[in-house]
């Protein structure tokens, strides 16, 4: 009688080979052109982790290494293959089956991880719908902030905006709240600069308009009063606390 329990073990524990380009070879300007990465699929983290494996090099020289990687792996791996070349990247996806490495069609869409109040944390993800597995490769943010918050292609920047961007809003609805005392107005929109922030307020009449004026700078380019950053020496300090350059900033919010 066969022991399908050992069969399947067996079967577990057999090495696929497959050959693999890698390496990084660079173009006479300077461009990544040549050569390429690969990554393995964790199922315990939801990932793909970058790994090396036995390369015969091919190429060899002051701007190229590159060769092929010889992978072996259990039936059931998944592989990223990542391809550099002039025109950008190229990724592809293999499944190791009994047959060898299969190549697996995917699809890339972009989606909201997370939203913090007026911000959204975006990734973009190649679907693998057919074997239930999601690559998420690049994060950025959209929103007020998006400018000091670079895209990253790490995942682990996803928790550390999150972080940041809850205490910013919470130090911009303290502006907010400040602007409302000092016009006497809810703000429709506010811009943070270097020395002022400068607020746009609901139409308030040509009477109400020349009141406002007295007290506050009109800028006309934006529509909004320039109210001295001598009322926010917290608030601007509390933002460079947590990493936003006040002295480099044009925020609008909401944007």
């Amino acid at each position: 009688m066969v022991n399908v329990s050992l069969l399947l073990q067996k079967i577990k524990e057999k090495l696929i080979e497959g050959k693999f380009e890698v390496g990084r070879g660079y173009t006479g300007s300077g461009r990544l052109g040549y050569g390429g990465a690969l990554y393995v699929y964790n199922k315990e983290t939801g990932e793909f982790e970058y790994s090396e494996y036995p390369v015969k090099w091919t190429w060899i020289s002051k701007l190229k290494r590159v060769g092929e990687a010889i992978v072996r792996v259990p039936v059931g791996t998944i592989i990223k293959h990542v391809l550099f070349r002039r025109k950008g990247r190229k990724v592809a996806y293999y499944l190791a089956t009994e047959e060898g490495f299969k190549k697996i069609p995917y699809e890339t869409k972009t989606k909201v991880i997370e939203k913090v109040g007026e911000h959204e944390i975006i990734a973009r993800c190649n679907e693998l719908q057919e074997l239930g597995v999601e690559d998420c490769w690049l994060f950025y943010v959209k929103g007020s902030l998006s400018p000091v918050l670079q895209p990253s292609f790490e995942s682990e920047i996803v928790e550390e905006w999150k972080s940041k961007l809850e205490k910013a809003e919470r130090i911009l609805d303290s502006i907010r709240a400040k602007l409302t005392k000092l016009t006497g107005y809810e703000p429709v929109k506010f811009w943070v600069r270097r020395h002022s922030v400068c607020v746009k307020l609901p139409f308030l009449g040509k009477e109400e308009f020349k009141k406002m004026v007295k007290k506050y700078q009109y800028d006309y380019s934006y529509s909004c009063f320039e109210i001295p950053s001598k009322n926010f020496v917290d608030e601007f300090k509390k933002l460079r606390d947590i990493g936003i350059p006040v002295s480099t900033l044009f925020l609008e919010y909401p944007e």
